[in-house]
């Protein structure tokens, strides 16, 4: 026991700050420990009584709460419910009826016949000529000013309407004034419309 105290003392005297904290902390736990006895008497007995004696409920809303709280109607106890009957993930056929099936219906028939073939056969090649020749005409309004190469290229490009020049970044499959861009190379950009190609350079 005395080698016990000479160390205390030789600890209080190498770090007086360590041995006021610990001096603090131990008189809080001293107090804790003694409020925690007187609070255990038998008035606490006779709360824990009353409490296995209400409804669960009751526990949980405590009705001088309540009165605390300004609630002036009456408290409602309704019963707990029961166990779910029913799979709640399957749809209640007297709710949900299974659709009935009915008579397969004829088809829909168009409104008009459709055209023989014959007439669909496309342009004729003096009109393939002169759309291709449009459709070059509105590409000379775009110019190529740059291409960013790398794993998605992306092309700058200058388009020129109306004496406006306006600026343009476009990336394969996008589309500039009407024109799909088909493909960015170094140097050089395709871009489609109609079937038409045309092909930008710097």
């Amino acid at each position: 026991m005395n080698s016990i105290i000479a160390r205390a003392r030789v600890l209080v005297a190498s770090d007086p700050k360590k041995t006021t904290v610990f001096a603090a902390l131990l008189v809080v736990l001293l107090g804790l420990g003694a409020r925690r006895a007187l609070d255990a008497g038998p008035s606490s007995a006779s709360a824990n009584d009353d409490d296995a004696a209400r409804s669960p409920i009751d526990r949980l809303v405590d009705p001088s709460a309540l009165d605390d709280l300004g609630f002036k109607g009456p408290i409602i106890r309704a019963p707990a419910p029961g166990p779910i009957e029913r799979d709640l993930f399957q749809p209640n056929p007297s709710v949900f009826p299974n659709p009935t099936q009915t008579e397969e219906s004829e088809p829909v028939r168009p409104k008009s016949d459709p055209e023989p073939a014959e007439t669909h056969s496309g342009p004729s090649a003096s009109d393939r000529d002169e759309i291709e020749r449009r459709i070059r005409k509105e590409a000379e309004s775009i110019r190529l000013k740059s291409v960013m190469t790398g794993p998605q290229p992306v092309a700058m490009l200058e388009i020129v309407s109306g004496g406006r020049r306006t600026t343009a970044m476009a990336r394969a499959g996008g589309e500039v004034e009407g024109f799909s861009v088909v493909e960015i190379q170094k140097g050089s950009v395709v871009l489609e419309k109609q079937g038409v190609r045309v092909v930008l350079t710097r």
